[in-house]
């Protein structure tokens, strides 16, 4: 776990320190997902306690997730109640799945950077 904990840390400091890198993933936010993907995540990472409202946090942490992330968006997580007391169920299925769908994406989209 602190491997995969270093190389998130590391996906930061490398869109901090690297323009074309950073410029990369302002690009694929802006162009390549629509409203209702940033929308996804934006909910993904409000689940986790960010805040979401940051769009440079919801950017970078983007990023670093779907660079390094292998078993948060694979489902296998345990299934439960949501915050709100209803089922996770189909809903965490359809948002699971579109989280590996745009990290699928991202992957070779951000490769050549």
């Amino acid at each position: 776990e602190a491997r995969e904990t270093l190389l998130h840390e590391a996906m930061h400091g490398l869109f901090y320190t690297s323009a074309s890198f950073e410029a990369a993933c302002w690009g694929f936010w802006r162009e390549q997902l629509g409203e209702e993907q940033r929308g996804i995540w934006i909910g993904f990472l409000g689940d986790l306690g960010y805040d979401a409202s940051n769009e440079e946090l919801a950017v970078n942490e983007f990023q670093a997730y779907m660079a390094t992330e292998r078993k948060l968006f694979s489902g296998s997580g345990k299934k439960g109640k949501t915050s709100k007391g209803g089922s996770k169920g189909d809903l965490a299925s359809e948002k699971s799945a579109a989280l590996l769908q745009m990290q699928s994406v991202f992957g070779v989209f951000i490769a050549p950077h």
